[in-house]
């Protein structure tokens, strides 16, 4: 039985720039979030499947949000099929078309492996749901990514079932609209 995992540890450092619509309801600075997922295409099922879900905490701001959220880690199984999602939302609107700011994706096998981590900043995207959605802005991390790594590096982290792709964080309620 193989004990190794793939250790991605990602920052949310910033966002900036963005272009947040707003209904007209819609006052003062709005609350920006960062969701951050690996999604796992299965082979078998020919299907994407979820895996951890965590989020930022909440920054008002219209033109630059800085997060300081810490440290997020993810362990990946099969990294050559695991991407990484950053989606950028705009909590205080409740049409998704108007709460989706841009997000990036990254295939986790092409990340650079290293003891240390690597800052960059990154052109968000729009999404397969939202086409016509004009997405600007940019998002700032600090990402290290550490393959196959023994087991004994993640065992003192939060318990993890690698048989199950239950979600380990949650959107904090204080950022529901």
């Amino acid at each position: 039985m193989d004990h190794t995992m793939t250790l991605v540890h990602v920052e949310v450092i910033s966002t900036r720039n963005l272009n947040i619509v707003r209904e007209a309801q819609s006052y003062g600075a709005p609350r920006i979030a960062v969701q951050v997922m690996i999604q796992e295409f299965d082979r078998v099922s020919n299907s994407n499947i979820y895996g951890q879900e965590l989020w930022t905490d909440v920054r008002p701001g219209a033109v630059q949000q800085n997060f300081n959220a810490g440290e997020m880690e993810f362990r990946v199984r099969k990294p050559v099929d695991s991407k990484l999602i950053f989606i950028v939302s705009n909590l205080d609107e409740n049409n998704p078309a108007y709460r989706f700011c841009g997000e990036l994706r990254m295939n986790v096998s092409k990340l650079t492996p290293g003891a240390f981590a690597v800052t960059d900043t990154f052109n968000l995207d729009t999404s397969a749901y939202f086409p016509q959605r004009q997405i600007t802005g940019d998002i700032t991390l600090s990402i290290k990514y550490i393959p196959g790594a023994p087991q004994a590096q993640y065992s003192n982290v939060q318990a993890y079932n690698p048989q199950s792709f239950e979600p380990v964080g949650r959107m904090p309620q204080t950022a529901l609209p």
